[in-house]
């Protein structure tokens, strides 16, 4: 406060509270206003992420990217029983860790939309996905340090907060994870190496946090501007700043090659995951009687992968207005999913025309099931359960 003066207190005062679920605005909002908007921007949540569970398939090689070439691929894989074991122990892998993941960086959200995430994201695959690409981070952690450790790499152990010798200390002991019932000793150790591995397992991970939100994202009534959004600011300070910042250390360090590692790791991992999950989200689009999202078949598929990446982080905002405005849905379908989907809605129970000026009616059960998840993006399945 002597430093910055008593208005930057209070603005870093209102940032730390509205991280923590006090925001001023939300402590103002009438409970019944809150609980609604919970359920719809809840609901409609659910209805935009059907293949969640697909599209995450690319998050796993974020890991490798986080190593930045230390680790190997088949490396990854060994010993992979014993660190889902420590994931667990550890409390890395949860039960819930998909819904925690998509919605942590939501603001006041209710016991009963929680229980729905539970089962909604095992039943699209989200769960399984989010938890392998945490066991994958754990072991590949491990190995990230025992790498540092044998090569000497000071830099990448401080930025963990770990020394060498309490990484072979650790190793010495069995690898345990903290524990009660362990010596105070081993517990320091156990806590120091733990430390370490989980935050590298969260450098790896598109897991949103409050506190990388900002303060109007934190804002209960500005959640249905921010729902979904907290994703993108997840990648850009965690994905686009890290591997930055990795390439930076590297290059500093007059190692031109090794600085460029990263990027490529990425782009050799990372891209051919992500267009595999658009194509096969592509191929389901079509297969429901839904227009493919390649225009172009081999540019829209290199861009797309690109983007899914989420290698632009927040600027996936402006893109996603220019593909909306694109498609002739107008900006304000990219800037919430509430909005995207009472503009199909609104489409469907509304004669007019289509884009190509053929006339058409009012279409009420496809409205209905625009506003049903799991069938929402699934005509198919819609079709199948109406007969």
């Amino acid at each position: 406060e002597r430093v910055h003066g008593s208005a930057a207190r209070q603005e870093v005062m209102d940032l730390t509270l509205g991280a923590l679920g006090k925001h001023p605005a939300g402590q103002r909002m009438p409970k019944w206003v809150r609980n609604s908007q919970d359920f719809v921007l809840g609901w409609i949540g659910k209805t935009m992420l059907v293949y969640s569970g697909l599209m995450s398939l690319p998050e796993p090689a974020l890991a490798f990217a986080r190593a930045g070439g230390t680790v190997g691929l088949g490396d990854s894989f060994r010993s992979f029983g014993e660190a889902r074991r420590f994931a667990r122990d550890m409390g890395i892998v949860l039960s819930d860790s998909a819904e925690y993941m998509a919605f942590q960086g939501e603001q006041y959200q209710s016991t009963a939309m929680r229980k729905f995430d539970h089962w909604f994201f095992k039943l699209n695959g989200n769960q399984a996905v989010t938890n392998f690409s945490r066991v994958m981070a754990t072991n590949i952690a491990i190995r990230y340090l025992h790498s540092a450790v044998e090569t000497g790499d000071v830099a990448a152990l401080e930025r963990l907060n770990v020394t060498a010798e309490q990484v072979e200390i650790w190793e010495a002991k069995g690898r345990p994870a903290w524990a009660t019932h362990l010596d105070p000793s081993t517990r320091g150790i156990a806590a120091a190496v733990g430390d370490a591995i989980n935050q590298f397992v969260q450098e790896a991970s598109l897991q949103p946090s409050r506190f990388q939100a900002t303060h109007w994202g934190n804002n209960p009534y500005m959640r249905v501007l921010w729902q979904l959004k907290h994703f993108l600011f997840t990648t850009g300070s965690t994905l686009v700043a890290g591997t930055y910042r990795e390439m930076a250390r590297r290059f500093k360090d007059g190692d031109m090659i090794a600085a460029a590692v990263p990027l490529i790791l990425f782009g050799v991992v990372a891209m051919p995951l992500a267009m595999a999950a658009g194509e096969a989200r592509d191929w389901l689009r079509r297969l429901n009687g839904q227009r493919s999202e390649f225009e172009d078949p081999v540019l829209d598929r290199v861009i797309g992968g690109v983007r899914r990446t989420g290698i632009f982080g927040p600027a996936e905002i402006g893109l996603g207005i220019w593909k909306q405005v694109e498609w002739g849905n107008g900006p304000l379908a990219a800037l919430s999913p509430a909005f995207s989907v009472a503009q199909r809605v609104y489409g469907k129970v509304l004669p007019g025309e289509t884009m190509d000026g053929t006339p058409k009616d009012a279409d009420y059960e496809e409205a209905l099931r625009l506003l049903i998840p799991l069938v929402s993006q699934n005509k198919g399945l819609w079709e199948m359960l109406a007969k």
